[in-house]
């Protein structure tokens, strides 16, 4: 069976203007999945505010949600709530791994760009198998071609990762996913909330 290696796409980065040598990541980071029942899930964005009396809120996201989360723009931005994709499952992740993005990248004093120190961030790296790449293929394809119509940091442009009713992290998609796409955690490195992550993940 082929197996496709994709990043998740659950974080935005975020510059910083840190000079210090970011720390090192914990180890090991890294799992091969042995529990198929992990309760994962994925979400695309739709227009419209998260409403637990609103019959078509209930049907998108087919019981997922907290409404302690509402309240958070990093898991539900402004007038945006998740049509959750219940093909994909945990059972469709084989593998995940914990890396670090490249640093951003702004204005130098002197002209031209420079990297930003401190600003890499931790990304997970999950292998999906045939059905669950295919899947995330298509739902960040959806999403990417939604920012082409509507423009980027629109409702359709974003995806969720889900862990039970909880959104794990939420990003807007830069590009179709493929067999190698890295979009990182919205967490700083070392941060302990990514080895928690990673574990119901894998």
């Amino acid at each position: 069976m082929r197996r496709y290696s994709l990043a998740v796409v659950i974080g935005l980065a975020v510059l910083s203007s840190a000079c210090t040598t970011p720390p090192a990541l914990p180890t090991p980071l890294t799992g091969v999945c042995t529990n198929s029942n992990r309760d994962l899930a994925v979400g695309s964005g739709v227009a419209g505010d998260p409403d637990p009396t609103s019959a078509a809120f209930l049907a998108d996201q087919k019981g997922r949600f907290d409404t302690t989360q509402f309240s958070d723009p990093l898991l539900y931005p402004p007038h945006t709530h998740w049509l959750v994709d219940a093909t994909i499952s945990g059972k469709n992740v084989v593998a995940a791994t914990v890396g670090k993005s490249q640093p951003n990248i702004t204005n130098g004093p002197r002209g031209g760009y420079v990297t930003v120190p401190g600003s890499e961030k931790p990304q997970i790296d999950i292998t999906f198998d045939d059905a669950g790449a295919a899947e995330f293929a298509m739902v960040t394809q959806h999403a990417y071609d939604a920012a082409s119509i509507e423009g980027k940091g629109s409702s359709r442009n974003m995806v969720a990762f889900f862990s039970g009713k909880q959104v794990l992290q939420a990003a807007q998609v830069a590009e179709p996913s493929s067999r190698s796409t890295s979009i990182g955690l919205h967490l700083p490195l070392g941060d302990p909330g990514v080895q928690a992550i990673l574990a119901k993940i894998c």
